[in-house]
């Protein structure tokens, strides 16, 4: 039971088919609530790979040596490019909204610097990693 709901709750953080489209108006509004204006947004294509029981990093294109288990899932990932403009205090302020999303999301790379348009703005550029898994049979039908 304790382990059904375990499941339950990570399920919800997941990303499953049309919540990733979902996932990105949500960041659309929230860039709009943040009073930032929205550079750029960019969803790339799913990539999958064999999930292992043990020693897994998600983060990694391939299993790391020493991880052991087949598992009859795939790993999902997808990457979403965001770029902002706007004043310091209302990016963070939007990161703070992203961070209280609570999904299965990872920051792959952030960069902030002052923008080339107004002197107190900054621009954010965020590769974020959006994370699903899926049984295999699932992918390979």
């Amino acid at each position: 039971e304790e382990q059904g709901e375990l499941l339950k709750q990570l399920e919800s953080r997941a990303f499953v088919g049309t919540q990733v489209e979902a996932f990105r108006s949500e960041l659309v509004n929230l860039i709009r609530e943040s009073d930032c204006t929205m550079r750029r947004v960019r969803l790339s294509e799913p990539s999958y790979r064999g999930w292992l029981a043990e020693n897994d990093d998600p983060l990694l294109d391939q299993p790391p040596n020493g991880a052991e288990g087949e598992t009859p899932y795939f790993l999902e990932t997808r990457h979403l490019a965001l770029s902002v403009e706007g004043a310091l205090d209302r990016v963070q302020k939007l990161l703070g909204k992203l961070h209280a999303t609570d999904r299965l999301v990872h920051s792959g790379a952030m960069t902030i610097r002052r923008s080339d348009g107004a002197s107190d703005n900054v621009s954010l550029d965020i590769d974020l990693v959006l994370f699903n898994l899926l049984l295999k049979s699932a992918v390979e039908t």
